[in-house]
């Protein structure tokens, strides 16, 4: 409980600024996300959270709730653009984390400088694109124990049919 608190303070000790750029995203009364300013009353959000939404609002709680309209979609990306009306933010101050060590510690931070989620980089920058993403094939029986995986299914056509794998 003690480290719990701990960490927590360390995050907020460096969230504080970029909170003020975030805004929660609501549809419908709903909570679905959270966007960041972009500057000029736009708000850049993920598009997978926003797709299929409607009534659209940003909520601050230094602003209040403003009607959000999406103005641009990147889907390869996940990334949307809304229009805020009456949005009065600064835009993000944005760094270039490439150079970020695999192991770094990240945090979402939400209107109020917490965390919404917190995780580490894991792996190199990669292609959200469909098409870019690959397919072993297999199904794997989730209650199998002991050494290994056991294979539920392998699907025609996949890379794992192609090499012989073959259930169980």
């Amino acid at each position: 409980s003690a480290q719990t608190t701990q960490f927590f303070q360390a995050i907020r000790a460096v969230t504080g600024d970029a909170s003020k750029v975030v805004y929660t995203i609501f549809s419908s009364r709903t909570h679905i996300g959270y966007g960041i300013s972009v500057g000029d009353g736009k708000l850049i959000a993920k598009w997978s959270e926003i797709a299929t939404r409607k009534n659209l609002v940003a909520f601050n709680p230094k602003q209040g709730v403003k009607p959000a309209t999406v103005i641009g979609a990147y889907p390869d990306h996940d990334l949307v653009l809304l229009s805020v009306k009456g949005l009065d933010a600064p835009a993000a101050v944005w760094v270039d984390g490439s150079d970020l060590p695999e192991g770094s510690f990240l945090a979402a931070v939400r209107p109020d400088g917490e965390a919404s989620g917190i995780g580490v980089k894991s792996v190199a920058a990669r292609s959200l694109r469909e098409e870019d993403q690959g397919f072993l094939g297999v199904q794997i029986d989730p209650r199998s124990l002991g050494e290994g995986v056991e294979i539920n299914a392998v699907v025609q056509g996949s890379a794992a049919a192609k090499v012989g794998l073959r259930r169980g």
